[in-house]
């Protein structure tokens, strides 16, 4: 009977612990989701700031603005699944690695075209 008893208090205090983590799991998700979105917005604001320079005589200004234009759509077209595949790949909050991330996912959709702002012919 005693042993009975400590079976199913030892199971019920189990289930209850699972219980508690998988909501913490929840709400650490929900932090770790608007944290990425902070991040992201902070972000498109300074690529709004660089895109300003776009009528600059410096080529090179003129190609970072358009850089930072390119960024800013990316970022905002992208920001659902840009915190989805932070959270799946477990990034973590250190502002680095977000950044890192966030660059690494832009450059590798910008990168395999070989195209340069530069090289781009406009004249039709």
């Amino acid at each position: 009977m005693k042993t009975k008893v400590m079976v199913i208090l030892v199971s019920a205090m189990v289930l209850m612990s699972l219980q508690n983590a998988s909501v913490a799991v929840a709400d650490e998700d929900v932090n770790l989701t608007a944290h990425y979105s902070a991040i992201i917005d902070e972000l498109v604001m300074k690529c709004k700031y660089k895109t300003a320079m776009r009528h600059s005589k410096s080529n090179v200004i003129r190609d970072a603005a358009m850089l930072s234009c390119l960024k800013t759509t990316f970022y905002k077209k992208n920001k659902e699944n840009l915190i989805r595949g932070m959270i799946e790949k477990d990034i973590g909050i250190k502002r680095y690695k977000v950044c890192y991330y966030l660059n690494t996912q832009f450059y590798n959709i910008v990168r395999p075209s070989k195209v340069t702002i530069s090289n781009v012919n406009l004249s039709y």
